[in-house]
């Protein structure tokens, strides 16, 4: 089973994230692959989109590929990151 989740907004980005049930115990997981932005987060950012680019983890969820289980961000770590708290994330 694959399940998609949308904002409750339904923004203008797709899905921020696919969670896909394996029969497994064993969850892979590929937090920082993703690269949406939305707008109104853009709009308070002074990175541009290449530098933004350079510090983000994109297609890491290749390495994940053959898990039966998996969850794929696919927002921006720099919109959302799941792995530090607020005042541990990268460029407040």
């Amino acid at each position: 089973m694959i399940k998609t989740t949308f904002d409750n907004d339904q923004s203008e980005l797709p899905a921020g994230w696919t969670i896909k049930l394996g029969a497994s115990p064993v969850v892979g997981t590929a937090i920082h692959s993703g690269t949406d932005v939305g707008s109104a987060c853009r709009s308070l950012m002074s990175l541009t989109d290449p530098d933004r680019r350079r510090e983000e983890d994109p297609f890491t969820e290749r390495f994940i590929a053959d898990f039966p289980t998996q969850i794929i961000v696919h927002r921006s770590r720099f919109q959302v990151d799941l792995n530090r708290a607020r005042e541990a994330a990268v460029y407040l």
